[in-house]
């Protein structure tokens, strides 16, 4: 499942090195960002962040409380609440339960 972009803020220019879809979640150093339309490899397109932007993501299965601070585990593709070896996306805007397959997190 990728990222559904709730709202937009900072745009950050981004080249990919292989292709981009809609939705997909970019790491870039410790910035995490989400790219709003697809983007070819090779090609600069554009990604959202680093400036506060709500984004629902597809999430891990554990309880994430509203306010919690959430980190991308690129291996699971999820947002998970479990520090080490995860890149910190920013607070949980809405609490999300444990069966719940996405939470909605401000990326700064």
């Amino acid at each position: 499942m990728s990222a559904t972009l709730m709202s937009s803020g900072c745009r950050v220019p981004y080249t990919p090195t292989s292709n981009v879809a809609a939705g997909d979640v970019v790491v870039i150093g410790t910035m995490v960002c989400v790219a709003p339309s697809p983007i070819a490899a090779g090609t600069q397109g554009t990604v959202i962040g680093p400036v506060m932007v709500k984004v629902k993501m597809p999430k891990a299965n554990v309880a994430i409380t509203q306010g919690a601070a959430c980190y991308w585990d690129v291996a699971a593709g999820a947002v998970t609440t479990t520090a080490t070896n995860n890149t910190y996306i920013g607070p949980a805007i809405e609490a999300a339960a444990q069966g719940a397959t996405t939470v909605v997190v401000g990326i700064k």
